[in-house]
């Protein structure tokens, strides 16, 4: 993971903003052990929220400034289903799916949580905020 979050350090946001998401993940993801990619850019593409998944997923938001770590979006989601703990699930998987708000140096994105447990799959979304690349679990 500290390699994906590496390259960022090197490679200014916005000399991928023409690239797709996946298409950018796949070239620049150094990680070969990353089984799950998605990431959404904001309407002007100064910033994206990613998510990566090995044995645990990692969510960040990132602008030109700040890779803000919004992980605990997932146990967050988890926890208004509140019927079982993270690890009695089979799979979980969590994305970005909408940005709610993108304001300089104020971020919302939505994030959705799916889960499977016992052959049913659960589906839970929340908004992560991000101001000043500081996450404020909601």
């Amino acid at each position: 993971m500290k390699k994906f979050i590496l390259l960022f350090l090197f490679y200014p946001l916005y000399a991928f903003s023409d690239e797709s998401c996946s298409n950018f993940l796949e070239k620049h993801t150094l990680d070969n052990d990353v089984v799950d990619l998605a990431c959404l850019w904001n309407e002007s593409h100064t910033a994206v929220a990613v998510c990566l998944k090995k044995v645990t997923t990692k969510c960040f938001v990132i602008d030109s400034e700040n890779i803000t770590d919004v992980s605990k979006i997932e146990q967050s989601n988890l926890g208004k289903l509140g019927i079982a703990k993270k690890a009695e699930y089979k799979s979980v998987q969590t994305k970005p799916i909408e940005w709610l708000s993108s304001k300089e140096n104020l971020f919302l994105v939505s994030f959705q949580t799916r889960a499977w447990l016992k052959g049913q799959r659960y589906t839970v979304a929340g908004p992560a905020a991000v101001t000043n690349g500081e996450y404020h679990a909601q």
